[in-house]
């Protein structure tokens, strides 16, 4: 089976750029007021501690996806598209749920018709995530799991008829 699309693991350790910027405008402003002395140290290292957990709570997710952010581990809600923001340390991004139309293809393998007769079909799958809750916090991994359950009605469809009807 492949699913035409995925990454593999999901990595939610994404480069928010917007962050990046917020972060090295921060920490560039900051060094340079402590350069020229109008800081001490420990109110710059403040200000940078300050700026860097404000860059941790910029958070986006593209158009087609939601983001699923967990609060100490409880469910906040599902997040996007676009920009949002998190409580640094206590909220994290747990996953991104891509909910554009996909495309799963896969072999029924040998499946017998009604009347005992093998037959091999290969099969394609056209699915979208609906409810990104459910699919991040229900289902353990929800691609294979909707790889399985088009397999199995496959088989149990082809099951149910006899070769003559299926031609």
């Amino acid at each position: 089976m492949s699913v035409v699309g995925h990454d593999g693991p999901l990595n939610c350790q994404r480069r928010h750029y917007i962050a990046i910027s917020f972060l090295a405008i921060g920490l560039a402003g900051d060094f340079w007021l402590w350069y020229i002395n109008l800081l001490d140290t420990e109110i710059a290292v403040a200000v940078a501690v300050v700026t860097n957990l404000a860059a941790m709570s910029i958070k986006t997710a593209d158009q087609w996806e939601k983001a699923i952010v967990l609060r100490l581990g409880k469910y906040r809600g599902a997040m996007g598209p676009g920009l949002f923001f998190i409580i640094p340390i206590i909220d994290r991004v747990n996953s991104y749920i891509d909910q554009r139309i996909r495309v799963s293809d896969f072999s029924a393998e040998n499946t017998l018709t009604r009347d005992t007769v093998p037959v091999f079909v290969d099969a394609v799958v056209y699915w979208m995530v609906w409810n990104a809750e459910k699919a991040a916090l229900e289902v353990e991994d929800y691609k294979m799991a909707i790889s399985y359950v088009a397999q199995t009605s496959l088989r149990d469809t082809i099951g149910k008829h006899e070769l003559a009807d299926l031609l």
